[in-house]
C-alpha cells in the first residue's frame, strides 16, 4: 500500500478551498490546523521549502528542497549567517572568483540540508545541476 504525500507548498493557497473567504485570520489558522491534522491522518506531510521556521511549524515527516527554494530562503534575513559562512568557506578554499561562487553555492546547499536534518532527522537530498555530473564523468 502506498501512502499519498502532501506537500506544504503555498500553504495558504492549498487550504483556501477549505476556508470561508470572509473568515478572520484566526479562524483561517484554526481551519488550516484542523485541515492539516485531517491530512496527517491519511497521508505523509512533506515540507517543500528551505525555510526552517515553516518546517518546524508544520512538523512534516520529511522535507525536500531544490536550488530555487534555497535561493528564496537564503534571501530571508534570518538565514544570512548561513550565506556568510558559505562565502567564508568558499573564499578560504579557492582564490578564483568563479570557483568561489560554485563552492559558496555548494556550501549553502549542504548547510541548509544540515539544518533541515536538525529538525527532521534521517536523510536529506539536495538537487544539483546535472551538467556538473556530465563534466565530472566526461573524462572517464
Amino acid at each position: 500500500k502506498t501512502t499519498p504525500v502532501f506537500s506544504l507548498v503555498g500553504v495558504s493557497h492549498i487550504f483556501s478551498p477549505f476556508v470561508d473567504e470572509d473568515a478572520s485570520p484566526i479562524n483561517f489558522i484554526l481551519e488550516m490546523s484542523c485541515t492539516l491534522d485531517i491530512l496527517k491522518q491519511h497521508t505523509l506531510v512533506v515540507a517543500d521549502t528551505g525555510d526552517f521556521a515553516n518546517i518546524r511549524k508544520y512538523c512534516p515527516v520529511d522535507a525536500t528542497t531544490n536550488p530555487s527554494l534555497i535561493l528564496a530562503a537564503s534571501k530571508m534575513p534570518q538565514y544570512s549567517s548561513i550565506l556568510d559562512e558559505a562565502v567564508k568557506r568558499a573564499k578560504s578554499t579557492s582564490s578564483d572568483l568563479r570557483e568561489q561562487i560554485k563552492l559558496a553555492a555548494d556550501h549553502t546547499f549542504v548547510m541548509f540540508g544540515k539544518e533541515i536534518l536538525q529538525i527532521i532527522p534521517g536523510r536529506v537530498s539536495t538537487e544539483v545541476d546535472a551538467r556538473q555530473l556530465l563534466v565530472q564523468y566526461k573524462h572517464y
